[in-house]
């Protein structure tokens, strides 16, 4: 008389399945007493028999996804790119109001500077004489065509902390855009005078152009109502000029 002894293990992956199954063979003269040593080769036997039926399972499982990683290759190679692009829209003229803002835009943008306090201060233990230091960042306007400059105080807070500003040879480094020629030049400023009550300050180029300064045109306020439209255009760190509304 035998005792089968089976150890099955089976995985299934969508239409595949995979089967392990084991037999042994005993008679009833083997029926003895179970050493630990058989047992240890027992659990060795079905730690092999699970691995191997584990492995059958993932690789069906890999051939069974493999048809559509084809698939999705095979679409891949064969779409067309369309090289043309969108088909770009015309532009459509502006409205009349904005366009009326583009031009005030650019009209002014030539009479606004961009200034920075210039500070000398020095570097102790690091360098043997001063740097030049900004202290303060702002916007400007060209008031003439003789180089003067009105911003507002506390741009320049900087060199009034000194206390000696009026006499220093340079408060500011103010940079313009030229008009005649629409490039960006640097000029260095000393102070004319301020008011701090009303936050302004005046400075004045050293050195100014002959040409290429715009003055800003000014207007009365006596008409001017509260609700009516306003712009601002400034030249806060000197790389382009920005436009306000309110």
């Amino acid at each position: 008389r035998t005792v089968p002894s089976t150890l099955k293990f089976s995985s299934r992956t969508g239409s595949h399945r995979t089967s392990l199954t084991t037999k042994s063979q005993t008679t009833d003269s083997d029926l003895v007493e179970e050493t630990p040593q058989d047992s240890s080769q027992k659990q060795s036997l079905s730690r092999r028999a699970f691995g191997t039926a584990a492995t059958a399972g993932c690789a069906s499982f890999l051939f069974s996804l493999s048809p559509h990683f084809h698939d999705d290759m095979d679409i891949a190679v064969a779409a067309e790119v369309d090289a043309s692009g969108p088909e770009l829209i015309p532009a459509t003229p502006l409205p009349a109001t904005e366009q009326a803002i583009v031009e005030l835009f650019e009209k002014n943008t030539y009479s606004v500077a961009n200034i920075f306090d210039v500070t000398l201060i020095s570097k102790a233990g690091l360098m043997a004489k001063e740097v030049d230091a900004p202290q303060g960042n702002g916007s400007g306007i060209i008031w003439d065509k003789t180089g003067h400059v009105v911003t507002n105080y506390h741009v320049l807070q900087g060199s009034f902390a000194t206390g000696n500003a009026l006499k220093m040879p340079s408060v500011a480094k103010v940079t313009i855009l030229n008009v005649s020629d629409g490039t960006t030049r640097v000029y260095d400023a000393k102070l004319v005078g301020a008011d701090k009550s009303k936050d302004l300050a005046v400075i004045k180029l050293i050195d100014a152009p002959s040409v290429g300064l715009q003055p800003v045109a000014l207007g009365g306020s006596e008409a001017v109502k509260v609700g009516q439209r306003c712009f601002a255009i400034g030249n806060p760190f000197g790389f382009d000029h920005t436009l306000t509304t309110g």
